[in-house]
């Protein structure tokens, strides 16, 4: 009898225990365990994962294409920058004062 009471409180400790997770596992690999049923992870490291999912796998949300036709960003950025210094030294006029007498 006292070994199948030592049998039952040894899987239940087995279950309770944190489960150890290979080395160098990423996020999305330890999810993708979980929900194929491979592992079994515990409520901490299911957060944890969840949380650091965005840092280790960023998603693409955009995509920039540019052409060289002078309509592409760099072009415009420099067109802008020769019209603000345009406006920062105005053109001097150049005078002589004239005597009236």
């Amino acid at each position: 009898m006292s070994e199948r009471i030592t049998a039952v409180l040894d899987r239940i400790e087995a279950e309770h225990q944190t489960p150890a997770l290979p080395q160098g596992i990423t996020a999305l690999r330890l999810l993708q365990m979980v929900y194929r049923g491979e592992v079994k992870a515990s409520p901490q490291q299911m957060r944890a994962a969840i949380e650091c999912l965005p840092f280790e796998s960023p998603k693409i949300v955009g995509i920039g294409v540019g052409y060289l036709n002078a309509q592409d960003f760099a072009s415009k950025l420099e067109r802008a920058l020769q019209r603000s210094d345009a406006a920062r030294f105005p053109k001097l006029i150049e005078a002589r004062a004239e005597r009236r007498d």
